[in-house]
Formats: structure tokens, C-alpha cells, sequence
């Protein structure tokens, strides 16, 4: 997506920042959003930025994900 690497688990706490800026970048949010949609995500990426892009709820975001096979881009657009 963009060239993000959005497919990473955040493993450590480096990996966590890492994840935290993606979502910003992505979704125009600040630092404290961005960990509270991964907070709410459970550190999926993918979820929390679709959280973030369209104002979801986590399971209404990932229902949306599998409907389009797990593609981002398939759900929103760079």
C-alpha cells in the first residue's frame, strides 16, 4: 500500500513505532491516534488504517478486509 510495509508483525518495540508512523502517514493522524487505532487493531495494521480511513469499528474494518480477500486496496485507496 503506498510502499508502507503493512504486512509487518509488530514484534518489538522498534517494529511498534514503525507501525505507529504507518498508520499516521496513511491516515493523517497524529501519534496518539495512530496507537490508540493499533491499540484497538491488536497491532494489525491493515485494520487499523482501514479504522482510521473510514471511521470503523475493528470488526466492522476487518469484515470489510475479508470481503476484499484481505487487499487493502481493495477497501480504500492511496
Amino acid at each position: 500500500y503506498s510502499n508502507l510495509m503493512i504486512h509487518q508483525q509488530m514484534k518489538n518495540t522498534k517494529l511498534r513505532e514503525r507501525g505507529r508512523r504507518i498508520v499516521m502517514a496513511a491516515c493523517g493522524v497524529n501519534y496518539e491516534t495512530a496507537d490508540s487505532l493499533l491499540r484497538q487493531a491488536k497491532g494489525n495494521i491493515k485494520v487499523a488504517m482501514v479504522m482510521g480511513k473510514l471511521g470503523l469499528s475493528p470488526s466492522a474494518a476487518l469484515k470489510r478486509l475479508k470481503k476484499a480477500k484481505m487487499n487493502l486496496r481493495g477497501v480504500i485507496k492511496p
